[in-house]
């Protein structure tokens, strides 16, 4: 019973494998850091970081001081708590944003891949500004090449390896594509990305082009976010949401992708955007610029 809990909050809640296998090894008894290091392979430096969060998440209690060791004593109870105030918080969360659109505000339904994409390219020329908070393993379009074969290259090479709901039509991508850059170069945007979703994509050029290849591209990247100096792009360790969430001055674009299909909504009020626009403020505060990223993973 307790794989299945720590399965079910890595597929509905975005737990880290890394926190995954930290409470496998919790749940046959109290470790202490060290132990879970030579059990999990997890890295020294790493596993207080871990072991932090899941404290904060309610999952793991401290259990002694010298040295210290952490248990998942009646991680039933844990993880259903966990469950049940993770349920709350979005019920709390929707009721807000429902009481809203009962004053004049307004909503919109996705349906399917294409309509986004024509509401994202719509939504960007409205905007003054551009916030995005991105979904575990979603990318940001910046840090894709510049040059466009190269950019449906990769395209192509993230659907086939993570069979994502990306847009499948060269030139509606392409289009996409455009209106993308043209907003990075005229309008303040910015990123919150996953580390798993950069170390993903990383991964995937340097085994599909090699290290030459990687260093090149990370190297672009640096640059370009020098020379686009109103985008900011910024990772975050732990993964935070299920859905794409885009931000700007007077709406919000939602997103869920899920086994393949394509749903969500777009809301449309100041007092809307300005409840997104702080949760997205309060979690860029977690997170760290993408160039401190850059010359750990060549």
């Amino acid at each position: 019973m307790k794989k299945e809990l720590i399965k079910e909050l890595r597929d509905s809640f975005g737990l880290k494998k890394n926190h995954a296998a930290i409470l496998n090894e919790l749940g046959n008894g109290d470790l202490d850091a060290r132990r879970l290091v030579k059990k999990t392979g997890i890295s020294i430096g790493r596993i207080y970081n871990l072991l932090n969060e899941l404290i904060n998440m309610g999952l793991v209690e401290k259990v002694s001081k010298t040295p210290a060791k952490y248990s998942t004593v009646n991680i039933q109870d844990r993880v259903s708590e966990f469950l049940r105030h993770e349920f709350i918080s979005q019920i709390e969360k929707q009721q807000k944003i429902l009481s809203l659109l009962e004053e004049k505000e307004t909503v919109e339904i996705i349906s399917n891949s294409r309509e986004f994409d024509y509401h994202t390219m719509a939504f960007q020329s409205r905007a003054k500004w551009i916030k995005i908070i991105h979904a575990d393993l979603s990318l940001a379009w910046f840090i894709h090449p510049k040059d466009e074969k190269e950019f449906w290259k990769i395209r192509q090479l993230i659907d086939k390896r993570r069979k994502a709901q990306t847009t499948l039509n060269k030139e509606l991508s392409l289009m996409k594509y455009k209106s993308s850059l043209e907003v990075y170069e005229n309008k303040p945007v910015e990123h919150i990305m996953t580390k798993d979703a950069l170390e993903g994509f990383a991964r995937m050029i340097k085994e599909e082009f090699g290290a030459k290849k990687l260093k090149q591209w990370a190297n672009e990247l640096a640059d370009n976010l020098k020379v686009y100096k109103n985008v900011r792009i910024f990772i975050i360790d732990t993964p935070h949401s299920i859905f794409n969430i885009d931000i700007s001055d007077k709406e919000v674009i939602i997103v869920l992708l899920h086994q393949n299909n394509l749903s969500g909504v777009k809301l449309t009020g100041k007092r809307i955007s300005d409840i997104y626009k702080g949760s997205f403020e309060e979690l860029k505060s977690k997170a760290r610029p993408i160039e401190e990223y850059l010359g750990k993973i060549i």
